[in-house]
Parts: structure tokens; sequence; C-alpha cells
């Protein structure tokens, strides 16, 4: 028996791009300026034609006011194909933006997360021993001192979350770096400002990881009901994409992977066989 298979992921979402363009330019929908913007090169990788995919499909959805289309969840994946942040205000008035970051971002936050969670348990621990009277007046001393470390510990990398959290795109900068120097912007901002954009952060990340995984779920084939890891999905859609698994993890916010799976779906061709 032999498979006859149509076009590729690429070639699918290039097609629907032509077709989407001209559908909008037709009906005066967007400018050739605004189309410009977001057109790719010819030779551009198919992630940046999912990129124009998703701002397209956004214009589409608005002509069609969302009848043809599934409501919050497709806002979510065309939000996600875009990469789009969420901007939140601060106390002063200052607009801020948080960016959708990728998985190697995504794993340093959880490793800095952690820490900052030991910091906070260990500098609780340190403040009832300071108070509780049960110590002599000499040993008071040490846990005082070490608590004044433990808060500025805490502090930069508190600061360093939100540096990296409102970085442009989906890499940490400079800021995820063990040596960084966090600008006093960060270090000094009001612990309300951190929560805004601790808030933000959530959004633009776990709120749609979340939508989005209701619609994606990768699985290991085989084995019923057990999740692949997230180096097999990275895997299984960079040989999919002809991409890097490295450059994905690196360069495009896991939001983004996981749309682009949906997208990749729909993609799929339908298989053929023949006797």
């Amino acid at each position: 028996m032999t498979k006859r298979r149509g076009a590729t992921a690429g070639q699918w979402v290039r097609k629907h791009c032509e077709n989407m363009r001209g559908h909008l330019l037709a009906r005066r929908r967007v400018t050739e300026q605004e189309m410009a913007e977001v057109w790719p090169r010819k030779s551009a990788p198919t992630v940046e034609w999912i990129r124009c995919y998703g701002s397209l499909r956004a214009w589409v959805f608005d002509d069609a006011q969302g009848v043809s289309l599934k409501g919050a969840a497709e806002e979510e994946m065309l939000a996600a194909l875009r990469e789009e942040p969420v901007r939140t205000r601060l106390l002063d008035g200052t607009l801020v933006t948080v960016y959708p970051k990728g998985l190697d971002t995504l794993l340093w936050f959880r490793a800095r997360g952690w820490f900052c969670e030991w910091l906070a348990a260990r500098l609780e621990a340190l403040r009832e021993a300071a108070t509780a009277g049960t110590l002599e007046r000499s040993e008071i001393r040490e846990p005082v001192a070490t608590m004044e470390r433990v808060e500025h510990e805490l502090a930069f990398h508190l600061a360093a979350i939100a540096a990296v959290a409102t970085y442009e795109g989906p890499g940490g900068g400079p800021y995820a770096s063990p040596e960084a120097e966090v600008p006093e912007q960060w270090t000094e901002m009001n612990p309300l400002d951190l929560y805004r954009i601790h808030a933000a952060f959530s959004q633009v990340n776990a709120a749609r990881l979340d939508a989005l995984a209701r619609i994606v779920r990768p699985q290991r084939s085989g084995a019923e009901g057990q999740q692949m890891s997230w180096n097999v999905f990275l895997g299984s859609l960079a040989m999919r994409l002809n991409e890097d698994p490295v450059r994905l993890a690196r360069d495009r916010s896991l939001v983004a992977l996981l749309a682009t799976v949906r997208l990749a779906r729909e993609a799929e061709p339908d298989t053929e066989i023949k006797a």
C-alpha cells in the first residue's frame, strides 16, 4: 500500500496567508502598509509565516465578528501565535510590557521561584528566632545580620524576575545571568508593582497555556494518558517545521509553540491509502 500526502505544514500556512491577504486587501480591511508590516519575506522560515498567519487570521476574526470561529479558545490561539504581550500600569502611572516567554526562560522562572520560596521561608525562620525571646542578647545579632542579607538577596531575585518578565521577546536577556546587575528601577520597586507584573505574567503565560492545553495536550504514542516530555514535544514539532529545537525553545514563546501545534493539526493533510 502507498500513502499520498498533501502539502507540508509550511506550504499549508503560506497558502492560507495568501488567501487571507487577498481577502483582506480586497475588502479594504487593512492597508497595504499594515500588510507589509506583518508579511514575511519569501525565504522566511515557517515560524515567521505562522506569526503572519496569526495576525491575518485575527483581522479575519474581527471582520467576521467571530461568527465562524471558536470564541475564547480561538482568540487565545491567535494571541499566542502573534506572541502578544500584555501591558500593565504601575502605581506611578508607568506602563510596562510583560512578554510571553520561551521554554528555556520559563524553566529559569521556575528555578528562581523555588529559590525565592526557600529564601522567604528562611527569612521567616530568622524573624521568629530574633523575636522569640529565648535567645541571649549576644545570640540575637547573628539572626538579625543574616536576616538583612537574606532580605537583600530576596529583593534582588524578585527584581530580576520583574526585569526578565518585562524584557522584550521570549528570552530572559542579560538579567537572567547569575552575574547580572539589575537596574534600580526594579530593585527599588514597590511590592504592589511586583504583584502587578506577576499578575500580567500569569495572564500572558500561565492563563494562555491553560487555555491552549485544553486544545492541545501532547501525549506519548502508545501510552494512553501519559504526557510526553517537553523535550520530545519540541523535537517532534521541530521535525514538522524543519526547525532547530534549541532555537524553538529559546526564540519562541511556549504558548506560541502550543498554538502552532493546533495550527499544524489544521494543516495535517488527509491520508489516502491505496492498495
